[in-house]
């Protein structure tokens, strides 16, 4: 037995054992950063205290549930606004929207401060894109992007899908407030990770406290944290599919051919007919033009019945319920405001002409096309002075609204009391520009319906991008975890057991072995698979043990195994040393190593005349040695036993007892001297067996026949 006296003079701070690496690594980190600002600087202190506040005002419940609350507010209260309220409860919404950007911003500057990282970052300029996007979502903002009703100039058809495009990108980005929500549910599992890894280090300390050794499988389990290469690897995954998924959504809606562009509605086309009739009549002032004119524009009313979709529509034939827009409001528009009145009081259609006209609905069973009915008060409304005046922006209108005797949400005076992309409007386009700017026919449509539909559909969309960049993001992450990550933390696990006990690489090279003899008995199997036999190729089971990760790892495992084996039970100290000594990048210093004494049991086993059995055997000593062997390093295992060393003839044994201090014998407890004696015996019983197995080994008692053994021996 070897001890050394002296200890190395340095002493660390902080042990890797101690703690997790996790918790070694911010320890230390910590530690020298604050060490290098306090040698620089007075106020190095201050700013590791303003980071540390930063990330403890970010990491608390409050917080976390606070911005979370609002960020599921941002991705769909602008839906909910749309589909659940009118324009007068807007201002309320602005107000919330204000305090989002508000909350929003005051994150984004603690998270600069508190986190190293995170300046100028790719979650920085995401979160800043997100937070700048809640502008959008402003009434005030909103009614300018949309316009009013996109339809006020002669050019109403390309604003139009101008405004549709822009819509469609105003989507876009705010479901960049997707990357919050991740962002937060990925935070908030990386903390929970990190406590439990805590508590279970916590409790493993514990436990070895109290001196049992129950908790070494806990504190392994605690210090299975994600690799630094595993976390950065993770986050450009996810920030590349979060990229890819926002070009694609943002990219392939302008790639398709619009079809507003295919055909003029019927809307555009029905307003350009109902004015001119309305000119001839004014032109040749006959009974007969009037009534051209009234059927006409009756007609366009209830080809575009707003009230089909309220159950006015008694028959299964096509009918205007079966679209999302109607006209509710009609009358004159333009910025002369005595022109606008006189052909308000021209164009007014009267009741006695909405009486004929409602005569006619009742033999229109027969056509594959039904206009519908009208409650009493819309047709009395029909044939009423065209009075109501909706001034707004400097044009005049002046007209009736069909939904005056609603009530609720569906009472309609003017355009202007819905918003802005709730309705759109259709003027005549065959006039002249003069006519066009003073006076002229103005029929608007009620789109709530489709407005309802667009939003539910983006409610759905917010909720289908979630997924698809929560799925895309671990199936393209778990492919890179299990082929690369994992057996790369599987090697630093390998190590780190090894490192705390050396002679662990045997149970494990022999485990290793009983796994590939499975996988090859169930690959044998599997090729008899008629499958197999058809579509060629082995079961897929021999890829794997061909990478590199795995053969690097079974590399390590052979080479501790070796280890072991090479300088015996005796090295085991200095096999994991060692293993420590690198896992912390210092240099091999045996002279760092503690003294200790360690009773054992020494057995020196040799193979008589070995040289005369080399000589006459030559080639087939090597077999004969083998045999031998295997029977002492059986049996030496079996009794609890280690080989230690096999030079040629002689095999070095060694029972282990275990580590004492240098108190006198007699002060040695009962249980100590129990297992001395039971080792002992244990050594002796092992030695017995082995001599009896070698003498009744069938195969070495071939040997002892052999004509030149017999002759020499």
């Amino acid at each position: 037995m070897a001890e050394a006296t002296g200890q190395h003079p340095y002493k660390p701070l902080l042990h890797a054992e101690d703690v997790s690496p996790r918790e070694f690594l911010d320890t230390k980190t910590k530690t020298n950063s604050c060490q290098i600002a306090g040698l620089q600087s007075g106020a190095g202190c201050c700013s590791c205290n303003c980071r540390s506040i930063c990330m403890a005002v970010l990491e608390s419940g409050c917080t976390v549930a606070l911005t979370t609350i609002l960020t599921i507010f941002t991705l769909v209260g602008a839906d909910l606004r749309m589909m659940l309220t009118d324009k007068s409860t807007d201002h309320y919404f602005d107000y919330a929207v204000e305090a989002c950007i508000a909350v929003f911003a005051v994150e984004l500057l603690l998270q600069c401060v508190g986190k190293p990282d995170y300046a100028c970052g790719f979650f920085f300029w995401l979160d800043l894109v997100s937070t700048a996007s809640l502008y959008l979502d402003i009434s005030a903002v909103e009614e300018r992007l949309a316009g009013t009703g996109a339809v006020e100039d002669l050019r109403a058809g390309k604003s139009a899908r101008l405004g549709a495009r822009a819509a469609r990108v105003v989507r876009v980005v705010r479901l960049v407030r997707i990357v919050r929500l991740f962002k937060v549910a990925t935070e908030i599992s990386q903390k929970k990770e990190d406590e439990l890894a805590k508590k279970q280090a916590a409790e493993w300390e514990t436990q070895s406290d109290d001196g049992s050794d129950e908790g070494e499988q806990d504190q392994n389990d605690a210090e299975k944290v994600e690799s630094r290469i595993g976390s950065h690897l993770t986050e450009k995954t996810t920030q590349h599919i979060i990229m890819i998924v926002f070009a694609l959504l943002l990219g392939l809606p302008n790639l398709e051919a619009d079809k507003t562009e295919l055909s003029p509605p019927s809307a555009q086309y029905g307003a350009d007919v109902v004015w001119q009739a309305f000119n001839k009549f004014r032109t040749q002032n006959t009974t007969a033009t009037q009534e051209a004119y009234e059927t006409s524009f009756l007609q366009y009313l209830f080809y575009h019945n707003w009230f089909a979709h309220e159950g006015y529509c008694h028959t299964e034939l096509a009918c205007a319920d079966q679209y999302k827009s109607h006209p509710f409001w009609f009358g004159i528009v333009g910025a002369d405001a005595d022109a606008v009145r006189a052909t308000a009081e021209a164009a007014k259609i009267r009741p006695e002409a909405v009486s004929a006209w409602r005569r006619t609905l009742v033999d229109d069973d027969d056509t594959m096309y039904s206009y519908g009915s009208m409650p009493r008060e819309a047709f009395h409304l029909l044939g009423s002075p065209w009075s109501t005046e909706c001034n707004f922006k400097g044009m005049y209108r002046q007209g009736i609204s069909l939904l005056e005797f609603e009530t609720g949400r569906n009472q309609i005076l003017c355009p202007q009391d819905l918003r802005s992309t709730e309705w759109t409007g259709f003027f005549p386009r065959i006039i002249s520009s003069e006519t066009y700017s003073s006076q002229r026919l103005a029929i608007y449509f009620d789109k709530r319906p489709f407005t309802y539909l667009e939003h539910s559909l983006s409610l759905l969309t917010t909720g289908y991008v979630c997924v698809i960049l929560t799925m895309a993001s671990l199936l393209m992450s778990h492919d890179v975890s299990s082929m690369v990550l994992a057996p790369i933390e599987k090697m630093m696990e390998l190590v780190v057991e090894l490192r705390r006990d050396p002679t662990k690489a045997v149970a494990i090279a022999r485990k290793e072995f009983e796994q590939q003899e499975k996988r090859k008995a169930k690959a044998e199997a599997a090729s008899k698979r008629l499958y197999y036999q058809v579509c060629g190729g082995s079961a897929g089971l021999g890829d794997e043990a061909s990478m590199e990760t795995v053969v690097l790892e079974k590399t390590i495992t052979k080479m501790a195994y070796l280890l072991t084996l090479g300088l015996g039970e005796a090295g085991v100290d200095l096999i994991g040393h060692s293993l420590a000594g690198a896992s912390k990048g210092e240099s091999l210093d045996l002279a760092a190593m503690p003294a200790k004494r360690i009773d054992c049991v020494i057995c020196v086993m040799g193979i008589h005349d070995f040289h005369v059995l080399t000589q006459v055997l030559q080639a087939k000593v090597i077999p004969f040695v083998e045999r031998i062997v295997e029977i002492v390093h059986g049996l030496v295992h079996e009794f609890n036993g280690a080989p230690n060393r096999n030079n040629g003839e002689n095999f070095l044994v060694v029972w282990r007892i275990g580590e004492i201090d240098d108190r006198r014998e007699e002060d040695v407890g009962t249980e100590l001297k129990a297992r001395r004696a039971r080792v002992a015996d244990m050594s002796l019983v092992a030695c017995a067996k082995i001599l009896s197995s070698v003498h009744q080994c069938s195969q070495l008692l071939e040997y002892s026949w052999h004509p030149g053994v017999q002759q020499r021996l």
